[in-house]
């Protein structure tokens, strides 16, 4: 009798793996993804795969693909490094999210002197990428836009640069000839007594 409860048990447990999988793939891509080398990925901003290099190019902004019914029509097994042009203002939400287990191929990352704003998740999981910089015009990173990065360590702002950064963040800073400060986003936050320390 307990040998048929376990296998019960265990039944159980991959039928709920399986089904949340399931569930999840489905969530994340709306049915059946087809990949392409090349395509649109937001009003007037195309990408094309070429050489382990994701090359994205055109004026205004990505799409957004978190918890949205839009797809990506990249494969990210399919390139180790990704090249935003100048003119696209935004990296779209969950533009690189990675959901696989055994982790993501992407390490390097350069963005354009025109980025204005980073989507929420759109770097999420992507913990082989190493080292970023950040453009002066950068106004606006999204929640979790780099959660589960562990490997990226070296986050570089401008000279000058100025940037919305949700919260969970550590500064370090190169000699004692520069200085960061950190403001709260609210007075909200200050009324009630919760500030940052600069």
């Amino acid at each position: 009798m307990k040998r048929i409860k376990v296998y019960d048990s265990a039944f159980l447990l991959l039928f709920g793996l399986f089904f949340s999988l399931n569930s999840t793939a489905w969530a994340l891509h709306n049915g059946p993804v087809s990949y392409n080398d090349s395509g649109v990925c937001g009003e007037d901003v195309t990408y094309r795969v070429e050489d382990g290099t994701l090359y994205i190019q055109g004026t205004g902004d990505m799409y957004d693909y978190f918890d949205t019914d839009r797809s990506r029509l990249w494969d990210l097994f399919s390139f180790t490094r990704v090249k935003i042009a100048s003119g696209v203002t935004s990296v779209g939400s969950g533009a690189f999210y990675y959901s696989a287990g055994n982790g993501s191929p992407l390490t390097e990352v350069i963005l354009p002197d025109t980025l204005g704003k980073i989507g929420e998740n759109a770097f999420a999981l992507c913990n082989n990428l190493e080292g970023l910089r950040l453009p002066e015009s950068l106004r606006r990173i999204g929640s979790g836009a780099f959660s589960g990065c562990v490997k990226l360590e070296a986050v570089t702002i401008p000279a000058r640069g100025r940037t919305v950064i949700p919260t969970g963040i550590a500064i370090a800073l190169p000699s004692s000839g520069y200085v960061a400060l950190v403001f709260a986003r609210s007075g909200l936050g200050i009324k009630h007594g919760v500030a940052p320390s600069n």
